[in-house]
């Protein structure tokens, strides 16, 4: 399973927002750690402003007298005690907080004999009371003795709430997405939907429909694409419309001499090479007829329109029963699709003949599958090799070794069912039965347009 979006324009909107937010991360992050260690050190420097202050005024205060100056002093994000103990123990000292410690001590004129600082909890120690919940967690401590034993305990936060900085940071990671996705939403207009046309038109050309000239927009590169496109597409229309009228003059003109050529063999006496002549002549006949419904269901002369899929199975079977022929029948009450009606009918027509003709009988299933319609025929005939699967489909091409030539056949059905089920955008795939027969399945979208 991935995570990247199917469309193009999707996956350029979630790079850019993946590149944007990475890039404004990093960014983010070396500037978090640099004014931290900024606003560490601009703290330990106002706190030995604060402390010296406070120092002197409680050396110079009696003990009553020094509590309330205390009381004074506290604030919710900055706590301070008065005890026997220290809060922060000889343990608990930074190094580099030693000389600050000394700095402080010196500029009191003695009133502290010893000043530690270090970073801890806020409630550690012998602080009576801890700090806001605003400012609870890591805290920055400090002990300091007096000159008649007592510690003065401190607790101050690291830093002050997240200050301006940090929400402009965060306003600018959004807008900075905002603005990706307001450029990949111009870039989808631009380039991603005429890409996406180009697409589009190219799957319903593979089908063989007639499209029309795309216009030639966007950027130089898109446009060079689309000229090459169009000009692919006009050269395999005139190619197509060329074979097809070529093949259907050549049908129209074969169908003269072929009626003179029956007509005379009739007149002929009753023998064995009159009958002979005849059956010739009407394989002839057929295998032009065959070679100009092949021409046609490849010349993308169609129409899709809505039709009831199951409706023109049950017409077809019911052709078959009528000339005596079983054909069994499994499938719903109806089947939405969009396709071409006749050339459906000709394609399931040819499958239905071919498993009556080699299995003397035709089973049919339809059934839904997912996005897809399945068209399954089976019949009980002797199959085809594995390894000649592919051949039936090429035109005039029979398979004598493994099905009769006494059966008739031009060697084109299955190549006109292919072309049919091409260009309605689905696939056919034959495979042998395990006790005998073949199984023919169609498997269409829905919609073909």
């Amino acid at each position: 399973m991935t995570i990247l979006p199917r469309s193009l324009a999707g996956r350029l909107a979630f790079f850019f927002v993946v590149a944007v937010a990475f890039a404004q991360l990093v960014a983010f992050l070396l500037f978090t750690h640099e004014t931290s260690r900024l606003d560490r050190a601009a703290v330990r420097t106002r706190l030995g402003d604060q402390v010296e202050t406070l120092i002197r005024l409680v050396d110079a205060l009696t003990p009553d007298d020094a509590a309330k100056a205390l009381a004074i002093y506290d604030t919710p994000r900055h706590r301070y005690a008065i005890g026997r103990q220290a809060s922060v123990s000889i343990a608990m000292i930074e190094p580099e907080t030693v000389p600050l410690g000394r700095n402080i001590s010196r500029r009191t004129g003695g009133a502290a004999t010893e000043v530690r600082l270090a970073l801890g909890e806020a409630d550690a120690g012998t602080l009576d009371t801890p700090l806001s919940n605003a400012a609870q967690g890591e805290a920055l401590l400090m002990s300091a003795r007096l000159r008649d034993g007592r510690w003065i305990n401190a607790a101050f936060p690291p830093r002050d709430r997240a200050p301006s900085w940090m929400r402009m940071a965060i306003y600018q990671i959004v807008a900075s997405i905002v603005a990706v996705l307001v450029v990949a939403a111009l870039s989808r207009r631009s380039i991603v939907r005429p890409m996406a046309a180009l697409a589009d038109m190219a799957r319903r050309i593979g089908q063989g429909a007639t499209v029309p000239v795309l216009p030639e927009t966007g950027p130089e590169e898109l446009r060079v694409l689309t000229t090459a496109f169009n000009m692919m597409q006009a050269r395999l229309h005139a190619s197509v419309v060329d074979r097809t009228q070529m093949l259907v003059a050549i049908g129209h003109d074969l169908r003269t001499p072929i009626a003179s050529l029956w007509l005379r063999a009739e007149m002929m006496e009753e023998t064995d090479l009159r009958a002979a002549m005849i059956a010739t002549i009407i394989q002839m006949r057929d295998m032009v007829e065959a070679a100009l419904n092949f021409a046609k269901a490849d010349a993308g002369s169609y129409v899709f329109q809505a039709l009831d899929l199951v409706g023109i199975v049950d017409s077809v079977a019911g052709d078959y029963r009528a000339l005596g022929f079983g054909v069994t029948l499994n499938m719903p009450a109806a089947v939405p699709f969009v396709g071409d009606s006749a050339m459906l009918r000709r394609a399931i027509d040819n499958l239905v003949g071919n498993a009556i003709r080699y299995g003397e009988s035709a089973e049919v299933t339809v059934f839904e599958d997912g996005d897809r319609v399945v068209i399954r025929v089976e019949d009980d005939g002797p199959g085809i090799p594995e390894a000649r699967m592919e051949d039936v489909f090429k035109p005039f091409n029979r398979l004598e070794d493994s099905r009769s030539v006494d059966t008739g056949g031009t060697g084109l059905g299955l190549a006109v069912v292919r072309s049919v089920v091409r260009i309605h955008g689905g696939s056919i795939a034959l495979k042998n039965r395990q006790k005998n027969g073949l199984s023919a399945e169609i498997s269409v979208p829905y919609s073909a347009g």
